[in-house]
């Protein structure tokens, strides 16, 4: 552990300066990007046990599989000299994944802050010492409901006492490990969860966090749906990090679900280069021009605008922490 302390503080200069050179390709409206990606979200599998009103992964038609280990080696290996925070989720539960330990102490050892989210049926006490003494920094536990007749509603396929009694185990044997892993149970507010968020905050008290319900570029319908804006302004994902599936394919965002938008494949390309390639270069332009009508995801999403002053003064892993865990019980947006 005194290694991957060294190894992160010893970053945190060059992290600043690649956010710096990030936001200011940004700001410039360049195609080409000065930085690399800060964050980067990683599928570890697109294989989920549940089926969830809220999550996009009912619509996909891409095959289930499970990414290798010595391909996530080679990101981590590529990127480990500007990467800050990986997160190993999006649209599959990471637990399923035989090496989940793995993933992370290869994070860890290189100096890179790690993140997960799971919606904790896998949780057992195994799968809890896995993933807490390989380092995990940060847990989003997605529970969504605080008693058994909302839950078996938004968790299909789930037992809520089983769900419920991993959870407890997860902060005991936090405590009894010595961990500093951060963790927050999330509520996502929908129409019908939103009468239970007061005893879902005294249930979990300062590690609850209500999250607004995302309509993933408008692939779910939810109260917050929107059109984007005729003057929107450029996504700054496009300009800050990337999503990569669990075959090695790269796409820009966690709204894409199915393979589209691709900007390249990891397999024969190296990070660095498909970061700046002509896929992603032409992407950008479409963005800084407003050309959007026909793009998949874009098309229909609200856009992400970048805050330059915050985003180089707070490294990826605060920003999530003070996204998250910021002791406010008001819904707001998770970050990617």
């Amino acid at each position: 552990m005194a290694k991957i302390q060294d190894n992160l503080s010893n970053n945190k200069f060059i992290w600043q300066n690649n956010r710096s050179k990030l936001a200011e390709s940004y700001s410039a409206e360049s195609i080409k990007s000065a930085g690399y990606p800060a964050h980067l979200k990683i599928e570890l599998t697109n294989y989920c046990n549940l089926e969830c009103p809220v999550c996009p992964r009912q619509y996909m038609k891409r095959p289930v599989g499970y990414m290798h280990i010595d391909l996530f080696r080679k990101i981590i290996l590529d990127a480990k000299s500007y990467l800050e925070f990986i997160y190993l989720h999006h649209l599959g539960e990471s637990l399923f994944h035989p090496q989940i330990g793995k993933f992370i102490s290869i994070a860890r050892e290189n100096g890179i802050h790690a993140g997960l989210s799971t919606n904790a049926t896998l949780l057992d006490e195994d799968k809890i010492a896995d993933i807490l003494s390989n380092g995990l920094d940060f847990l989003v536990v997605s529970l969504d409901a605080a008693t058994e007749i909302e839950y078996v509603k938004h968790r299909i396929g789930a037992d809520f006492s089983k769900t419920f009694l991993n959870v407890t185990k997860l902060f005991d044997l936090k405590k009894k490990m010595g961990s500093k892993i951060n963790i927050v149970i999330q509520l996502i507010q929908t129409t019908h969860s939103a009468k239970e968020i007061s005893l879902f905050l005294q249930q979990w008290k300062s590690s609850a966090m209500i999250k607004v319900a995302r309509d993933w570029a408008g692939q779910i319908k939810t109260q917050n749906t929107k059109h984007r804006a005729i003057e929107s302004k450029p996504c700054k994902m496009l300009w800050s990090e990337l999503t990569i599936l669990w075959d090695g394919h790269v796409v820009p965002c966690a709204n894409v679900v199915d393979k589209v938008n691709v900007l390249g494949d990891l397999n024969s390309k190296s990070l660095s280069e498909i970061w700046n390639d002509d896929p992603i270069k032409e992407l950008r332009s479409r963005h800084l021009s407003n050309d959007l009508s026909l793009i998949p995801c874009c098309s229909m999403c609200d856009g992400h605008s970048l805050n330059e002053k915050t985003y180089i003064e707070q490294s990826q892993f605060e920003a999530r922490l003070n996204n998250y865990i910021c002791n406010d019980d008001s819904p707001r947006s998770g970050l990617s």
